[in-house]
């Protein structure tokens, strides 16, 4: 019930992103091609299992004021784990919903600065024939990014952030009933990559990432 009451909340504030933000500048769409592998680690055993995700992300930034920002984001993903256990599904699919706030600590023609952060709430369904898996999480990260512009149309990205992953996976069929919970298993990753600016108002961008992380996400975007 708690985290029903607290998903409903979190639905509200996106709601309401926009409307606060009505009279301000928007700033930009972007759609991500988001693939990531990281491990989990299970509390009940201390298995740490790979897992990768891969997610459709659709995010709609909006200026808050002369220097902050916010974004509302809505994700489809698809999730598989190495060895995920004799009952789980192997693979699985389902939703997103993401919030997040940036700041611009440092905004210059040479340099920019940004602090960001964020919460996700994610969920997947699949089953392996026999049995139902499901599996939800909250999603939370802190960072900093650099952006170093090379000329009008290319900026090299580089940062990294602090990140915690807390979920709780349920595998129901043929009289079982198994509940675990998980997280992260370490919690810092960094990330480099470019965007270029296509004319006036629209961008690609290309990242990589490192750490408690491996893999990437391509983005195209639209600045309004």
């Amino acid at each position: 019930m708690c985290r029903i009451r607290t998903l409903a909340v979190l639905l509200a504030c996106s709601l309401a992103l926009p409307l606060s933000a009505a009279t301000g500048q928007v700033s930009r769409f972007r759609l991500i091609i988001d693939q990531s592998q990281q491990i989990w680690r299970y509390l009940d055993t201390g298995i740490r299992n790979d897992t990768r995700v891969t997610r459709v992300r659709a995010i709609w930034d909006e200026n808050l004021g002369p220097r902050l920002g916010g974004n509302l984001e809505l994700a489809y993903l698809d999730m598989s784990q190495s060895t995920p256990g004799p009952y789980a599904a192997t693979v699985s699919a389902g939703q997103g919903l993401g919030l997040g706030l940036h700041y611009d600590i440092v905004r210059s023609r040479a340099l920019g600065l940004v602090l960001f952060g964020g919460i996700d709430y994610q969920l997947t369904r699949g089953d392996n024939g026999t049995y139902t898996t499901e599996r939800n999480w909250w999603q939370s990260r802190l960072g900093l990014q650099l952006g170093v512009p090379l000329g009008r149309a290319v900026t090299l990205i580089g940062g990294g952030a602090y990140e915690r992953i807390g979920g709780e996976e349920r595998i129901t069929g043929n009289s079982l009933d198994l509940q675990r919970d998980f997280e992260l298993a370490e919690p810092a990753y960094g990330f480099a990559g470019l965007r270029l600016q296509l004319g006036a108002s629209g961008f690609i961008g290309l990242r990589y990432y490192a750490g408690n992380r491996s893999g990437g996400y391509l983005s195209f975007g639209n600045t309004f």
